[in-house]
């Protein structure tokens, strides 16, 4: 059976590395670092990658530091081979070939990523059963609330701050009275 793109890294899970303040209006930037396995089944490889959650009042994008830098324009006399080779060899390598847009007003989630072609894949209405604990801590200076969830045979843990006027988080995550600053899967080893 075919996996569907969207669940290939649903159990990727994020922490918040920190938070760029507002730019201006409800605008932010909010940077987070993911650590995962390089082999998840004997948990070994320690492996990590920084991404980029920007957010207005309409809508959010999540993609790889790396990605962006991979797809950012480079300039080259063609003619000139070793050049070329040069600026190949210097292109950031990421194993995280996708780009996420969440549309709040019409909760729709437009995910693309990398195949052989460029393929998007979009969802409507992604709601999540959130259930929040009584439980806090502090996460870079913010007081969070902890939240659980069961999705697709997986328990995740959020900390999430209602200091933050976003209710959004890192990848598909969402839906909660706040900005989730940290994410983790401690049965996959994702954080």
């Amino acid at each position: 059976k075919a996996m569907n793109p969207m669940h290939r890294y649903l159990p990727l899970t994020f922490a918040l590395l920190f938070l760029v303040t507002a730019l201006f209006g409800q605008n932010y930037k909010v940077a987070y670092r993911l650590h995962y396995f390089e082999n998840p089944v004997e948990r070994t490889g320690n492996q990590q990658e920084d991404f980029y959650l920007y957010t207005d009042q309409d809508h959010s994008e999540f993609v790889s530091v790396l990605k962006m830098k991979k797809d950012s324009v480079m300039k080259f006399d063609k003619s000139d081979v070793g050049r070329q080779m040069a600026a190949y060899k210097a292109i950031p390598r990421t194993k995280f070939e996708f780009f996420l847009t969440k549309q709040y007003n019409t909760k729709t989630v437009l995910f693309a990523q990398k195949f052989s072609v460029n393929i998007g894949y979009q969802q409507v209405g992604t709601t999540y059963n959130w259930e929040v604990v009584d439980t806090t801590k502090t996460v870079n200076g913010f007081t969070c609330r902890k939240a659980t969830l069961q999705h697709l045979g997986n328990t995740y843990e959020a900390w999430f701050t209602d200091e933050v006027p976003v209710f959004d988080g890192p990848y598909f995550f969402q839906g909660l009275p706040g900005l989730i600053l940290e994410v983790s899967c401690p049965e996959r080893g994702y954080r």
